[in-house]
């Protein structure tokens, strides 16, 4: 990388996690064997006597004291026990010469070694309480908080906003949907205590023509009948928010999941509040034609349009990359814009940038620079070095970093053109009845090497990153700022390095020689702070996230089957049986983790991501 400064920060061990303390015992602290004892005492028990060491056994420095009464004895007494013989036991010491009784000398009670001993066996109890306590606790399953942690940050969202009426219909036909109306209305009821007041519940059962009459009108939609059961009238769980004269309506719920209800709820009222106050959260998406957020994750379904049904509050606008041809409806290539259209942009306060078709033009950096030096602003870029080309049946990788060198060096950040592989940290796909096989360019990132205590990624415990490159950081560039390391891989990650290679399913695995050797590498990091521009000496308060993967937001399998850029549908005739099941298996894995990513990036980038751990509710418990 051209323009360094100091040597990079290396993703090493040493900085990640605190060293490992030395368990080993100096030989001046360890406790002396017990003499003469053929067996240890047990610990937790009384030492038997046995383990009392007897006068015999002491140390010949340590002589036995004198008694007090073991004076002389009188001319008369001697006299008179001249015929007595002489104690031989073991507490007793022969009579002195001259005398004719031995004076008697209680056995010596080496009490500091029995002492030692006590406390040796006492201390070796508790010791083993502890470790039973601590195995216990760790084999004891943990309290799910996140359920709590989800209504605590709704909670906060609701004391900042205005009073919300929210209506509760439930149809109490079957006992699962009388069950999941109680939880709703259970977890209703303790969101609005911890709400000071600011939500008020209504519930109606649907059990008549006047309320079902009502909660079409409200904007429900009648459940699905579950196969095998008939209905004698349209079935309802739903709710509906109300503050002021804004409105929003969540038209059905899953009785089977009551749990996953502080997820959307709080990206509903998210939305009435943008509504009752006109200002929604306004994102640049910058990206080439039928990509970025555009891309399928599902056969007919991208990220842009699961946000724009789901989390109404967050509004894309979306601007090509490209500086010619048909840019499509609704779309405007940034280089032609004019002053005011690129105003309008710069004065978003998020601007997401998905993976270049082509390199980035020196004035399109520039833009992207200056929209982050107004100042308060988050530049979020998604894209890496490892690209695949669409339509391409063979999945071919391409290498290049499309010219965001030249913005990310000045950041801190260098962009390595190369493709991540970890066979033993990647998914490995398998579907009806289809031959499982790895992927190790789809990386999976859990435990300690993924930051997910804060957004984007709170509360999960597992991400999936296709097509990832590695990064190197500059502290020195940005001296004014912090750098949070996000995701990570193993230590035993290595790379590709050549364009070329087939990533298809049924593709020979790279050689030996094609990989780089293994590290721990950086995938994700966040710059916050006072930043300084890439091309001046400018500073501004705000962030950057990177996050270096081409296929944050697509399904790389569907990508491959696509027809043209012109026309991105999925076209089944197209594709192998292993490209679909393929494809079907990394949906089945990926699509709702990939929602709510996407959901977080931007929630994190518009300042709405307080309630980001309410993703986690969507996944199941980690065990």
């Amino acid at each position: 990388m051209t323009g360094k400064g100091t040597e990079p920060d290396e993703p090493s061990s040493d900085e990640a996690r605190a060293a490992t303390r030395d368990g080993s015992v100096a030989d001046d602290q360890r406790p002396e064997a017990p003499p003469s004892a053929a067996t240890e005492a047990p610990s937790g028990s009384e030492p038997p006597e046995t383990l009392i060491p007897s006068a015999e056994a002491t140390s010949p420095a340590e002589p036995a004291p004198r008694s007090e009464s073991a004076e002389a004895p009188s001319t008369t007494e001697a006299a008179s026990s001249t015929t007595e013989a002489p104690s031989t036991s073991p507490g007793t010491t022969e009579a002195a010469p001259g005398t004719t009784e031995a004076a008697i000398v209680p056995a010596a009670k080496p009490k500091r070694r029995s002492e030692r001993l006590v406390i040796w066996i006492g201390i070796g109890s508790i010791a083993l309480m502890s470790l039973i306590i601590i195995s216990v606790w760790a084999a004891w399953p943990s309290k799910d908080t996140r359920e709590e942690d989800c209504r605590e940050a709704t909670a906060a969202l609701l004391r900042s906003t205005e009073q919300v009426l929210v209506t509760l219909y439930v149809s109490p036909e079957t006992r699962a949907l009388e069950r999941a109306g109680a939880d709703l209305e259970r977890q209703l009821k303790a969101l609005g205590r911890e709400a000071e007041g600011k939500l008020e519940l209504r519930r109606v059962e649907v059990v008549g023509e006047s309320e079902r009459a009502e909660a079409a009108k409200a904007g429900l939609s009648a459940l699905p009948v579950p196969a095998g059961e008939q209905a004698s009238a349209p079935r309802y769980l739903g709710l509906v928010l109300e503050s002021g004269e804004a409105r929003v309506v969540i038209p059905t719920y899953e009785p089977e999941h009551p749990e996953r209800f502080g997820f959307w709820f709080s990206g509903k009222l998210r939305e009435l509040a943008q509504r009752r106050t006109g200002e929604p959260a306004r994102v640049s998406v910058l990206a080439s034609s039928w990509e970025g957020v555009n891309q399928q994750l599902r056969p007919g379904v991208s990220l842009a349009q699961v946000l724009k049904s789901s989390f109404g509050y967050l509004t894309l606008s979306e601007l090509s990359l490209e500086s010619v041809g048909d840019h499509g409806e609704g779309r405007a290539a940034l280089d032609r814009m004019s002053p005011a259209q690129v105003e309008e942009h710069l004065n978003h306060t998020a601007w997401l940038l998905t993976p270049p078709s082509s390199d980035l033009s020196p004035a399109m950096l520039r833009v992207i620079d200056g929209f982050l030096m107004r100042g308060d602003r988050t530049l979020v870029i998604a894209t890496g070095a490892a690209h695949l080309s669409m339509g391409d049946l063979e999945m071919r990788l391409e290498l290049s970093r499309r010219g965001l060198e030249q913005l990310l060096e000045g950041y801190g950040v260098e962009l390595r053109e190369d493709l991540i592989w970890e066979p033993e940290a990647s998914l490995r796909l398998s579907r009806d009845g289809m031959k499982s096989f790895a992927a190790p360019y789809l990386l999976r990132v859990s435990g300690d090497r993924l930051t997910n205590e804060e957004p984007p990624f709170a509360g999960l415990s597992e991400v999936t990153v296709p097509l990832a490159s590695t990064l190197k950081l500059y502290r020195d560039k940005q001296p004014d700022a912090k750098f949070e390391v996000l995701m990570r891989t193993t230590r035993e990650a290595r790379a590709l390095t050549a364009s070329g290679v087939s990533l298809a399913p049924s593709a020979p695995a790279p050689t030996e020689t094609e990989l780089a050797p293994a590290e721990e590498r950086i995938i994700a990091v966040r710059i916050f702070g006072s930043i300084k521009s890439a091309y001046s000496d400018q500073k501004a308060k705000g962030e950057v996230i990177v996050i270096a993967s081409t296929g944050l937001f697509a399904n790389p399998y569907l990508r491959a089957t696509s027809v043209t850029p012109t026309n991105a549908l999925w076209d089944p005739n197209r594709a192998s049986p292993a490209l679909t099941h393929a494809g079907a298996a990394y949906t089945d894995i990926t699509f709702t983790s990939s929602v709510v990513v996407g959901k977080n990036l931007l929630d994190l980038a518009t300042g709405t991501g307080d309630s980001a751990v309410c993703g986690s509710l969507l996944f199941p418990r980690a065990p």
